[in-house]
C-alpha cells in the first residue's frame, strides 16, 4: 500500500513537472535554419509553440494586453537560442485586422550577419501567434 502511494506521488509529481509553461521543445538548429530559410511553416510551428499560453492581459496601459507578452516571446526565444540576438520591432504597430507587432533577430550564418523581422498576430482576445516572416 506505501509504495502504491509512492508511485502515486512521482507519478503526479512528474506529470506536473512535464507540463511546466516555462518548458520548450524547440531545436534550436532547426529554428535557426527556418528562420535563414524563411520556413514558414517551421516558423510558425516554433513561434506557436512560445507563444501557447500568451493570453491577453488587458490593462489601463495597454487594452490590447499583449505588450508584456511580446516582451515574453522574446525572453522565451533568447532563452531557448542564445545564439539569436531578438528584439521587439514595433507592438502592434501594423494597421490589419487583427494588429500585428514585429520581432527583430538576427543572426549568424556563416559568418554573415542574416536579418528576419517576424510578424506576429496580436489579436484582441486572443493569444499571441505567428503571422509571417520577411527581410
Amino acid at each position: 500500500m506505501r509504495s502504491l502511494f509512492t508511485l502515486l506521488f512521482l507519478a503526479v509529481v512528474l506529470s506536473y513537472t512535464a507540463c511546466s509553461k516555462d518548458t520548450f521543445n524547440i531545436n534550436c538548429g532547426t529554428f535557426q535554419t527556418d528562420l535563414i530559410d524563411r520556413n514558414e511553416d517551421g516558423l510558425r510551428t516554433h513561434i506557436n509553440q512560445f507563444t501557447q499560453d500568451l493570453f491577453p492581459d488587458p490593462t489601463p496601459d495597454d487594452s490590447l494586453g499583449h505588450a508584456e507578452n511580446l516582451r515574453i516571446l522574446v525572453r522565451r526565444i533568447k532563452d531557448q537560442c542564445s545564439s539569436l540576438d531578438a528584439d521587439i520591432g514595433c507592438y502592434a504597430c501594423i494597421e490589419t485586422l487583427p494588429l500585428q507587432s514585429e520581432i527583430v533577430i538576427l543572426l549568424d550564418s556563416a559568418g554573415v550577419q542574416v536579418l528576419r523581422i517576424i510578424d506576429i498576430t496580436t489579436p484582441e482576445g486572443d493569444k499571441l501567434s505567428y503571422s509571417s516572416v520577411h527581410q
